[in-house]
């Protein structure tokens, strides 16, 4: 392991320069297109880009429309209950937003059924005289790792009640379930089903300012576009903010996760989407239930100020994204194309569509490695701001338009507090997330996964 960067920086270093090549070539040809003359070939081009974005958008939109299955209109369907379900809130740090949060978990479950998995080096004695307070049940951890208190209290659950059973709800700390919250027994009892997520939104308590307004927009486009993958497919994950999970396919999962102890410190929910559709598992989602979460309320971090805001940590846009959630995408990229050549989605309708979402996943992660650099060598290298301004023109139109076009396709549970002048400003946030990815994927390639290798033989001792 000592030696892998010897082994590692070569062959970044020769891929890089295939890239190199083949970008170079392709800058010259873009080049001869937009000499005098040739302008509706530079058009012609950008529009073929642009009518890209916007064909798949228009194949989600499809899908919302033709696949979504009708919703369950009767609240008091069979399905629609939380018996034999318990949740699981991994904490760290958290009294003030557990103090929150708890209220709206005990409207929906019973106290004994709710369980804090609080992990790091130093016990949090006043989250553990809350849960007391409460009546919820509270496990205390050492070892700071989200996965293995997941994990661990998911093990006790079952070995303790395993009889009464058949459901774990996974929540961060700052996670408020919206009222009337229920598990989806349909989803769960579907063969070769792991789990399922909600639909996601940002807690509107004042101040609520312009940055919240476009993740709460985010959030809910995730959310959208996730029940469109799960109709005859799977959705790549369950985000960790609210995950319903099968539980005996949970602890089957988690028992093998990269980010136990002696693996990664992050990105739990999305390995563990790994493993699931390794195992041949589909991850479904479900926008009836939407719960509501905090972000970070800053681009970057404040040099005056230090705190924790939002659930483990993430101060900043900048720290939540670069120096998280983005993190692991290079790292699973060879596990997510070998899955394109196995993984059965259940239909040739959904085989077809999970290759179709992996394809645009790989586009996106290539425009976003390779957009600073394309800009810098366009912009300044060659002066052509002309060829730059149509870029940006075209692109902030496709962004409005398919912004639009999602929030039309909106269920009515997402629409919900979403104001429609944010959408003129989605392209520039999309240009700042962008710029997030390329600079996350450039810190892992070159240090992440060349020096924080994951030891397995230690992950699966921390687990067994």
């Amino acid at each position: 392991m000592t030696y892998f960067p010897l082994v590692w920086y070569p062959a970044l270093a020769g891929g890089s320069y295939l890239l190199y090549e083949y970008y170079i070539h392709s800058e010259r040809q873009l080049f001869e297109d937009i000499m005098p003359g040739s302008s509706l070939n530079a058009i012609r081009e950008i529009l073929l880009a642009s009518g890209m974005y916007l064909t798949y958008e228009m194949i989600q939109f499809v899908r919302s429309k033709v696949f979504r299955p009708s919703p369950m209109s009767s609240p008091d369907h069979p399905f629609q209950n939380n018996e034999n379900a318990h949740v699981i809130i991994a904490a760290h740090n958290a009294y003030d937003s557990l103090k929150n949060i708890l209220p709206s978990v005990l409207a929906a479950f019973p106290a004994h059924h709710i369980w804090v998995a609080d992990n790091g080096l130093t016990r949090d004695d006043a989250t553990q005289v809350l849960s007391q307070e409460l009546g919820i049940q509270y496990r205390y951890y050492p070892e700071p790792n989200k996965t293995l208190a997941l994990y661990k209290t998911a093990e006790e659950i079952y070995d303790t009640c395993h009889s009464n059973v058949s459901s774990l709800v996974l929540l961060d700390d700052d996670t408020q379930l919206p009222e009337g919250f229920f598990v989806r027994h349909d989803l769960l009892d579907q063969p070769l089903v792991a789990g399922y997520c909600v639909g996601i939104s940002i807690d509107k308590s004042p101040p609520f300012n312009v940055l919240e307004h476009l993740i709460d927009f985010e959030y809910k486009s995730i959310s959208y576009r996730n029940e469109c993958k799960a109709y005859y497919g799977t959705i790549p994950f369950l985000h960790g903010i609210c995950a319903v999970y099968n539980v005996k396919r949970m602890l089957m999962i988690y028992s093998k996760l990269c980010t136990l102890p002696g693996g990664l410190p992050f990105g739990e929910d999305s390995f563990a989407g790994i493993d699931c559709r390794v195992a041949g598992y589909r991850l479904l989602q479900d926008n009836l239930n939407v719960v509501s979460t905090f972000c970070p309320r800053r681009i970057f971090p404040s040099l005056f100020h230090q705190g924790r805001e939002q659930g483990f940590g993430a101060s900043s846009l900048w720290k939540q994204r670069t120096l998280r959630w983005y993190l692991s995408w290079p790292r699973r990229l060879p596990s997510e194309i070998a899955l394109a050549f196995f993984y059965d989605a259940g239909s040739w309708v959904g085989n077809v569509l999970y290759r179709l979402d992996l394809f645009w996943y790989l586009i996106l992660i290539s425009v976003s490695s390779l957009w600073p650099l394309y800009m810098a060598r366009i912009g300044i290298a060659h002066h052509s701001w002309a060829l730059l301004g149509y870029l940006h023109a075209s692109l902030y139109g496709v962004a409005v338009a398919t912004a639009s076009m999602r929030f039309a396709a909106f269920p009515e549970s997402l629409k919900e507090g979403v104001d429609r002048r944010i959408l003129l400003l989605v392209p520039a946030f999309n240009i700042l997330v962008c710029f997030f990815m390329a600079c996350s994927f450039f810190l892992s390639m070159f240090w992440y996964i060349p020096f924080r290798r994951i030891s397995y033989q230690k992950c699966y001792e921390s687990a067994w």
